[in-house]
């Protein structure tokens, strides 16, 4: 294994893992099971009562898990194999938080089942071309390593739309801890900025195709310029749109180049720059702001104006998800934790190693 991947499959392992939402598989780590079964049947990875998990979704889970764990690690001139994760030699981490998305995935089923819920034709429609949009992608690799289209569905599609339905069950109207507009819409106000942008490169490439840094008296000159646009707002009472259309015309772009965003300022990937300007930016002006080798024409909206953006049916699940995401990820944890009678199956485990997974990676 070189470089990170570039894999479009391979991200998508990785971003599903990152996120904190409910649209994500359950990140909380869970108690290693304690109930293993030996034999040498080795076509299943995992059973609850009538429901029993293909050997497929194991070596998925063991798949994930190590890229997962390539992403965790600090030394990258040392193999994954040979370093640790949480003072655990990573083979020993990898069973485990395979061993451990195995009860996660039983756990959502009965919950699922528990509760009554099912999938409409149009949403299983929607499950049936995100499964065969993945299976595309990385239908090579995961047969050689022995999954199967439908462990993939189990482990992945199937996981992430029962764990949706069953957030929005309990969150959505009538749900046992149902959210109401107005503590959305107060979450919303308290925790949000709505801003608008656009920027400048402070590089330029060289004949040998390498970029460079403007000189100090180039970067003056556009930071004059970002002044002036920044005027035209505060002063001359322009739309930052208008005045993204200025410049625009003054860099001879092809495409408008104003952006707007939503977000939690101090949970995002911005700088300290950029944070420290939102924060102190009043709604209704615009700030022009250096950071790195950017330049930034920042303008802030009053979030209020936007919260009536939150009676969209797709804003509102989104928001909602944000706002108890993470309290659901740990109620399911503990869920999952807590389920009793899980057979793991021991062969399966000692057969599908992460060794086996890492070697025929680095072969494809």
């Amino acid at each position: 294994l070189g470089e990170k991947t570039s894999d479009p499959f391979k991200e998508y392992i990785i971003n599903m893992k990152k996120l904190k939402t409910v649209a994500a598989l359950i990140l909380a780590l869970v108690m290693l099971l304690s109930t293993t079964a030996c034999s040498g049947d080795t076509t299943w990875s995992a059973k609850y009562e009538d429901t029993t998990l293909p050997v497929g979704v194991y070596i998925y889970n063991t798949y994930s898990a190590y890229y997962q764990a390539y992403y965790q690690v600090t030394d990258s001139s040392t193999p994954v194999m040979d370093q640790k994760i949480d003072d655990k030699p990573v083979s020993d981490w990898i069973k485990e938080k395979a061993s451990e998305d195995l009860k996660s995935i039983l756990c959502t089923q009965k919950k699922f089942k528990d509760m009554g819920l099912s999938f409409t034709e149009e949403e299983l429609t929607a499950q049936q071309k995100n499964l065969d949009s993945n299976w595309a992608q990385s239908k090579t690799m995961l047969e050689k390593l022995g999954v199967a289209k439908e462990s993939l569905n189990i482990a992945t599609v199937q996981q992430q739309a029962m764990y949706v339905k069953i957030f929005e069950a309990i969150y959505g109207e009538g749900g046992e801890k149902a959210v109401s507009d107005s503590e959305l819409e107060d979450y919303y106000v308290d925790n949000y900025t709505h801003y608008g942008y656009f920027t400048k490169a402070l590089t330029t490439t060289d004949e040998d195709k390498n970029t460079v840094n403007l000189s100090d008296e180039e970067i003056g000159k556009i930071g004059d310029k970002f002044e002036e646009y920044a005027k035209a707002i505060n002063e001359d009472g322009k739309k930052p749109e208008d005045v993204a259309k200025t410049f625009q015309d003054d860099e001879d772009l092809d495409s408008d180049p104003y952006k707007e965003s939503t977000l939690i300022v101090k949970d995002s990937t911005l700088s300290e720059d950029l944070q420290s300007a939102l924060k102190d930016l009043e709604n209704g002006k615009a700030k022009a702001v250096k950071s790195g080798t950017t330049y930034y024409l920042l303008y802030k909206y009053d979030i209020k104006d936007s919260v009536s953006d939150l009676k969209n049916e797709n804003n509102r699940a989104k928001y909602l998800s944000y706002m108890k995401g993470e309290e659901f990820d740990t109620m399911m944890a503990e869920e999952a934790e807590a389920l009793e009678g899980v057979t793991i199956n021991d062969a399966a485990v000692k057969k599908y190693t992460p060794e086996r997974v890492a070697d025929l990676t680095k072969q494809s």
